[in-house]
């Protein structure tokens, strides 16, 4: 036998350091070596690498592969010649004659039953759904894998892998669409198969039934897009066990996300096919019983199915908007959204973003106010998870996660300014109660935060006819709080400077505050204060907005 890495570093490579195209058939014992410095990150890693890339290029890695997964000598060598043959028949087909597409697939078929890893059998899974959608003459796989497959839940996953390689594959339209019709055919069989492993999992291991359930959930999400009406009285069953998961408390993680997945997939296409009408209103009142679900999983503070929940819901609102807009639906949805927007973790509530962008641009053209509350729950909800840490030392840190979720909620507000009124907002949370000095500065900073991104929405926010019933009060217990002898925080007085350069037209129009704005900032930008240069960055900027739409400076005999 050659010693490995002498075999490897004696391969001839060109001027530029790359291996030249494989000339003949490689030895065995020269691929498992090369395989095994290439994982282990020897010395001879690089040469290794390029040289099997020059082995997956050339027509002899079709025999090397079948070779090293007939061999099985281990998971690295088995995972390469699986995704070798994976490119191979993507990219390089054409290289096998007509003829030996039989034995190619019949091979992978022998080699599937085989294989015990689960990443493997994925592969040669993908292995197999691209011949079929490269060979048009392989008309019936359905039928004949699942004879030959000895397996069911590689059957599964081998359903699976074709169903979901069909949305990104580039067949030609005509056969495309008869790929489409051949497995809308055989839906109710593959219904048929869910539901018999589903009902046969009680008698394997619970390990055993995990990976069953989560395997039929995942092939019920890819296949639910080739249901015919007339097949969907066959799916209830499968329903009926989606939702048990989603409602039982000591459901396992990965089993619930699989199920929500899957229900998320049945949503969409609850309003995007017209075959799917006669069960949209049953689905949608099982969706709207996960309430329940959702306030156990907040109890016990489980995230992971908290934001499953959360996807599921906002996947129905974003799927029902246009009817929500149009009252032909009723707006328990968007309680349900409210209810996750309104938890303490940021990363469930971000999740509600995407329908607050949909439905906002949905009703620019209706009357807003039958939405006000709304808005005004989720602007107090946005309010909460702008709130800093009340031990926070000086000024929000960019690089913080706290940072990160403000800019989201601005970027949020910013875009849907326009659909509330921020008046009723704060008129309806007592805002100027929330600014006093009685309140910790952590409460008082979110507040204004908030009323700062309502600001950027310059449109909505000056053409707000009702500013000077609220901006004067606001603007007076903002300046007496500023100006007061407490000691405030620092990030306090960044936000104020914030708020006050974006309200700076209002300032200059309302002259009575424009001295004491102006004198407040210049005291921040002479501070002696250490540690504050970007505070003096921000009260310079805020002076610099005001200063800059000054209209009658002439009259402003103190500016100097």
């Amino acid at each position: 036998m050659m010693n490995p890495n002498q075999s490897i570093q004696s391969l001839p490579t060109n001027e530029a350091g790359q291996m030249i195209e494989l000339i003949e058939m490689p030895e065995l014992d020269q691929v498992y070596s090369a395989i095994k410095s290439m994982y282990e990150q020897n010395k001879f890693h690089d040469i290794a690498s390029k040289w099997l890339e020059a082995l997956q290029r050339s027509v002899f890695a079709w025999k090397v592969s079948d070779q090293l997964l007939i061999q099985k000598l281990d998971f690295p060598s088995c995972y390469f010649a699986a995704q070798t043959l994976k490119t191979k028949i993507q990219k390089s087909f054409k290289e096998l004659p007509a003829e030996s597409y039989d034995s190619l697939k019949d091979s992978l078929i022998n080699h599937l039953n085989n294989m015990n890893e689960r990443v493997i059998q994925t592969q040669l899974c993908l292995c197999l759904t691209h011949i079929f959608f490269l060979n048009p003459n392989w008309t019936t796989p359905i039928e004949e894998l699942s004879k030959k497959l000895t397996d069911k839940v590689k059957f599964i996953e081998l359903l699976i892998c074709f169903a979901q390689e069909f949305q990104s594959n580039r067949a030609p339209y005509k056969h495309r669409e008869q790929i489409r019709n051949y497995f809308s055919d055989n839906f109710f069989n593959i219904s048929q198969l869910i539901i018999q492993l589903l009902n046969e999992c009680p008698k394997f291991e619970q390990n055993i039934q995990e990976q069953i359930i989560q395997q039929c959930f995942s092939c019920f999400e890819a296949w639910i897009q080739f249901a015919k009406k007339d097949q969907l009285e066959f799916i209830n069953p499968i329903l009926i066990k989606i939702f048990q998961s989603l409602n039982t408390p000591d459901c396992s993680t990965k089993i619930h996300e699989d199920a929500s997945n899957a229900l998320c997939k049945l949503i969409d296409q609850c309003e995007s096919q017209s075959d799917f009408a006669d069960i949209r209103n049953d689905v949608h009142q099982q969706v709207f019983n996960l309430e329940n679900a959702f306030q156990m999983a907040v109890a016990v503070e489980d995230s992971a199915k908290l934001m499953d929940l959360t996807k599921i819901f906002v996947e129905l609102g974003n799927t029902t908007i246009d009817f929500i807009v149009n009252e032909q639906v009723n707006t328990k949805i968007i309680e349900l959204i409210l209810n996750c927007v309104s938890h303490y973790e940021f990363d469930v509530a971000e999740i509600t973003f995407s329908f607050w962008y949909n439905f906002s641009e949905a009703i620019r053209q209706y009357d807003h106010n039958k939405f006000k509350s709304y808005y005004n729950l989720l602007l107090t909800a946005l309010t909460r998870h702008s709130m800093l840490e009340r031990d926070m030392d000086g000024i929000i840190d960019e690089k913080t996660d706290s940072y990160d979720y403000r800019s989201q909620i601005s970027e949020l507000i910013e875009e849907i300014a326009f659909c509330f009124d921020w008046i009723d907002y704060v008129e309806s949370i007592k805002l100027i109660e929330n600014l006093k000095p009685q309140n910790s500065w952590e409460i008082i900073e979110a507040h204004v935060y908030i009323l700062y991104c309502i600001a950027t929405d310059r449109d909505s926010f000056e053409q707000n006819l009702r500013n000077d019933q609220v901006l004067p009060d606001l603007m007076n217990v903002l300046l007496g709080l500023l100006n007061s002898n407490n000691q405030l925080h620092p990030q306090l007085f960044v936000t104020c400077c914030d708020f006050l350069g974006e309200i700076n037209s209002w300032i200059n129009e309302n002259l009575n505050f424009l001295q004491s704005t102006v004198e407040f900032l210049i005291m921040i930008i002479n501070s002696q204060s250490q540690n504050l240069t970007e505070l003096a960055i921000k009260a310079g900027t805020a002076l610099k907005q005001i200063l800059y739409n000054m209209r009658k400076v002439d009259d402003i005999q103190w500016i100097n």
